[in-house]
């Protein structure tokens, strides 16, 4: 097995494993390729050089068959993680704009992913709901903030990109961790001014936890699940607080909350302290807007973030 397999929003990432792919792993690859290729004549497809040291030139060929037996179909193989001696074998046989090559696996993917799931400004991303994958969702975010947007300030925009990184990564985390999905869908949303991301998942709902002192003052803890009573429909209920910030949590419908932060009026009044929720003070710190709802089973969660006021 020289090579494996792994599937990331409908693109195969054939990874190799060899240090040298030479004549003596060309027929046992192109085997394998074209198996997958049979398979999904449209397959998209790329290719992992990063732990390959050399490439001979009966390998390359391997490729080009590749490539052109999805000549003609939807499908595409793009090159990532090349060295630059395997960058020079491929301009010296005239194949450097043959195939699209990428420093990374991450902008190869996300490159075929915006060049074939883009509709009206909208990106679908769906991932297995395991950590593993935090920091290809990030990296593909920053890519496409990139891509899509032209900040005049440079060092405004890295800082809105890096915002929207940790933001990602919460919004990540927090799906793995407290969603029983097996997958985890980013939709993200690129509008003029505004970048909005929603994460989809199957899970319990949003379970409101108030920590306000008259609440941890009682003897039992208090966590209202979904769908909320009528009675608390309107109502706000404190889900954070330390000594300067509270997140408050607004409760919209029986399904859906709004969430913000705003100062602690009490923060003069000795200690608070609730890590576990964090999480929350980050998300409603960063975006403008936060927010959940059921929608039939699934759950969103979505922020928006302002990109330019």
């Amino acid at each position: 097995m020289i090579t494996t397999i792994t599937e990331i929003s409908g693109v195969y990432v054939l990874k190799l494993q060899i240090p040298r792919a030479t004549n003596e792993h060309t027929a046992d690859f192109l085997n394998g390729l074209m198996e997958l290729i049979r398979q999904n004549a449209s397959a998209k497809i790329v290719i992992d050089f990063s732990d390959v040291e050399f490439a001979d030139s009966s390998f390359i060929a391997g490729l080009v068959t590749a490539r052109k037996q999805l000549s003609g179909t939807e499908g595409f193989v793009k090159l990532a993680c090349l060295n630059k001696n395997i960058r020079s074998l491929l301009k010296m046989l005239r194949l450097d704009g043959v195939f699209q090559i990428y420093s990374s696996v991450n902008r190869a993917v996300y490159h075929f992913i915006t060049n074939n799931r883009t509709v009206n400004n909208k990106i679908i991303i769906t991932l297995p709901g395991e950590m593993k994958y935090i920091h290809f969702i990030s990296d593909s975010a920053r890519a496409l903030v990139q891509h899509h947007y032209d900040h005049p300030n440079p060092q405004e925009m890295e800082k809105v990109i890096h915002e929207i990184q940790v933001l990602i990564y919460e919004l990540f985390s927090n799906c793995v961790k407290h969603s029983r999905s097996n997958i985890v869908k980013f939709l993200f949303e690129l509008h003029p001014f505004h970048f909005y991301v929603k994460t989809i998942t199957t899970g319990n709902g949003f379970y409101i936890k108030p920590v306000d002192r008259d609440t941890l003052s009682r003897e039992k803890e208090v966590l209202i699940p979904p769908p909320y009573s009528p009675d608390i429909i309107g109502s706000s209920h404190i889900v954070y607080q330390d000594n300067v910030n509270e997140v408050v949590c607004h409760v919209e419908s029986p399904y859906s909350v709004s969430l913000s932060r705003r100062t602690n009026p009490q923060r003069d009044q000795g200690e608070f302290e609730v890590p576990e929720h964090y999480g929350l003070l980050l998300i409603t710190e960063l975006s403008s807007e936060a927010s959940w709802q059921r929608n039939e089973n699934e759950d969103v969660f979505a922020i928006r973030k302002d990109i330019m006021s």
